[in-house]
């Protein structure tokens, strides 16, 4: 039967004219189609064109693109259908799959899937569907979910932080400076300067009396003549090998935004810091997964370079208008992280997992 040409080209017209049939018709004509575009004889070599012929309806040279993208629009009338079964469902993002597959992309089909279809308006009425028949079929409707969700998220996300009004997502209030204390693995307040510097600060006695060897020559060049570009950059030196291991500032900034509240708190001066706080909970969430997967030093370097880019471009576009420059959220990042180049190329994408893990750790 799925070889028959002639009802395979019916089943496809009845697809694309869904109105004119009931249920069980419909999701009769998807179930041949499925099985014919997996049948052995597909496979023999043909397989493309054969599918380009009784489900793309002989497309011209070119336009295969655009007559699955045409399937889709058809298929998610379909979908519309109140009492569908959820086997129909099934047939339904089997049969497009194997469009993509065949037609876009054999190696990243999922990739493939995203580009051709998750911004469509139509795509609304496939979650609908899944979402409906989710009792039903389980986990299958999540991955089918992701299959249009994880794009859909992602340009929201873009959507977000490239919107001229961005800045109404976001409060902002200023916070008394703290410094972090330079003693060896300690993530407190540094309550007090080095009396003989004023370059560094601590917790207590026993946090300074710990870092007196690795800062008593950055001590006595601030006794000494030295000029003061000198001795930040000596500073920078010892507080970089200080916690080349630990993530002493990171841990403070985890530390200060759960007792306050805020999603990040930028070093603003000497004086003052600037706590903010994403209003788009969507914001937040995306924003606390980039923290998530830069701090994470079991992830690829082109990973945790992306979501440093990812941070730095959500807390620089909001925090211009709050008199923070670009320059000084980079430099906090690359402190609190590690130096990465903000205008390289950089892709970050969120995995469900990620945001698995984020929203569990959420209040």
């Amino acid at each position: 039967i799925s070889a028959d040409q002639r009802l395979l080209r019916w089943c496809r017209c009845a697809i694309a004219a869904p109105g004119l049939h009931c249920e069980p018709v419909l999701q009769s004509a998807l179930q041949l189609l499925v099985t014919a575009s997996s049948s052995s004889n597909l496979r023999k070599g043909g397989n493309r064109r054969r599918f380009c012929a009784f489900v793309l309806q002989d497309p011209e040279a070119g336009a295969e693109e655009a007559a699955l993208i045409s399937l889709f629009e058809h298929l998610a009338k379909v979908l519309k259908k109140p009492t569908l079964a959820a086997a129909a469902v099934v047939h339904c993002h089997s049969l497009v799959m194997r469009g993509v597959k065949l037609v876009v992309d054999s190696t990243e089909p999922e990739r493939a899937f995203l580009r051709l279809f998750a911004n469509r308006a139509s795509s609304r009425e496939w979650r609908s569907a899944l979402a409906r028949c989710r009792p039903d079929m389980g986990e299958l409707a999540d991955d089918m979910l992701s299959h249009l969700d994880r794009r859909c998220a992602a340009q929201e996300r873009r959507d977000i932080l490239l919107a001229p009004g961005v800045g109404a997502n976001v409060t902002a209030r200023s916070v008394p400076h703290e410094e972090v204390c330079a003693g060896p693995e300690c993530t407190n307040a540094g309550v007090q300067k080095c009396g003989r510097c004023k370059l560094v600060s601590y917790c207590g006695p026993v946090c300074q009396k710990a870092h007196w060897k690795a800062h008593k020559k950055v001590c006595a060049k601030a006794a000494g003549d030295s000029s003061r570009a000198e001795l930040q950059a000596a500073l920078q030196g010892e507080m970089a090998s200080m916690r080349l291991d630990s993530s002493n500032l990171r841990v403070s900034q985890e530390r200060r935004c759960e007792e306050t509240g805020f999603d990040y708190i930028i070093t603003a001066d000497a004086r003052q810091d600037l706590g903010l706080s994403f209003e788009n909970a969507f914001m937040g969430i995306a924003f606390r997964t980039a923290k998530l997967v830069a701090g994470d030093r079991s992830r690829e370097p082109q990973q945790r370079h992306g979501a440093l880019c990812r941070m730095l471009d959500t807390i620089a576009t909001n925090a211009v208008r709050f008199g923070v420059s670009r320059a000084q959220v980079h430099t906090q990042l690359e402190a609190e992280y590690e130096p990465f180049n903000p205008d390289g190329p950089a892709r970050f994408d969120m995995s469900k997992g990620d945001l698995e893990t984020v929203m569990d750790r959420l209040p």
